[in-house]
Order: C-alpha cells, then structure tokens, then sequence
C-alpha cells in the first residue's frame, strides 16, 4: 500500500494476494452485466476466499480498448489480469474497510460458520497513454481464513434486507448457492 496525495493506493489487486495465499484463484461469474458484476473466488479446493460486487462506472464508455477488456471480465476474467494483459496500469484505491455479517449461503460458500467478516470497498481504475477511467467501485468479502476478525475497534455493519422481497431473494440465493455448490451441507 503507497500514500499517494492523501489516498491509500496499491497497484496489487486482491486476486494477486489470493494466489500467493491459496494459489491458483478461478473467477466464478454470478452475474455480470456493463452495471454489476458479481463474482466468487475459488480456490483449488473448491472454497470460496472472496465474494465482490463490483459497480461498473460511466467513465469508461464508449473508450473501444475498456470495452474490449470489458468483454473479457463478462467472460469470467479477472479484472486485473484483464487490463493488465491490455497494457493498462491498474489502481486500487482504499475506501473503507469495515466488518459485515455474513448471510448463510456465504458463510456456507466460504466453509465457514463465523457469521461475521471483513470487508473493503475499493475504487479500480485503469490508465493508458496517460488518461485515467475509473472503471467501477468494488465491495469485496473475504473469508474469515484469509482476514481475521478484528476486535471491537472495527466497525461492524449489518446490512438488513429493506423489504420482504430482498429477504426472499436472500433466502432463495442461500437454498441455491447450497444446493449447487454444497450439497448436503447444512448451516442453522
């Protein structure tokens, strides 16, 4: 992590530090569009150390070489890798981190019955031929393995579901991600 004016920056992304950790990383795509992105890291062993979503911003449209690496990141590319491999120098700039409870389809994914995680909103932006385009804003989960859970000093948020529909969805992501993905295993 370097200071650069005032803002906490790393050219590493997380994907990078995954794969020293763990080693090889897949990017498993949940839903991808030119809005959002949500996706799981899996390790070799088939557990998930990171969930993000990630809000694509404007900025970057219409930009031909960010559309063709965008292309790439809908088809399951790691966005770093993706730039990277198109000449990009890459930003991750820290928002904040924080603590979340964990809903039960990711303490199920993460293998993991701790209901509480550590988290990080970052913005990533891209630069080439000296024009920088902030290409989205990224909360990225991590596995109670891979960051340990700090004391009361860390702030804890508990994002509540703000009608009956997000909690069925929530269920109903829960009974799929269970299903699919661990089958037989059963968190209370």
């Amino acid at each position: 992590m370097v200071i650069i004016n005032d803002r906490h920056v790393s050219v590493r992304l997380h994907e990078d530090i995954l794969e020293e950790v763990y080693g090889k990383i897949a990017i498993h795509v949940m839903y991808d569009d030119d809005k959002i992105r949500e996706v799981v890291m899996i390790d070799e062993e088939d557990i998930v150390r990171t969930y993000a979503l990630s809000l694509k911003r404007k900025s970057w449209r219409f930009h031909p070489e960010i559309e063709q690496v965008n292309k790439q990141i809908r088809n399951g590319a790691a966005i770093g890798q993706a730039f990277r491999s198109a000449g990009f120098a890459i930003e991750r700039r820290l928002i904040d981190a924080y603590q979340v409870t964990t809903p039960l389809w990711l303490q199920a994914a993460f293998m993991n019955d701790t209901p509480v995680a550590r988290a990080r909103t970052i913005e990533v932006s891209v630069e080439k031929y000296g024009k920088p385009y902030s290409y989205a804003i990224i909360t990225e989960i991590y596995t109670p393995h891979f960051f340990r859970v700090e004391g009361p000093e860390s702030k804890i948020i508990h994002i509540e579901p703000n009608s009956k529909n997000l909690a069925l969805v929530a269920r109903a992501k829960t009974a799929m991600y269970l299903q699919q993905h661990l089958p037989g295993r059963v968190l209370c």
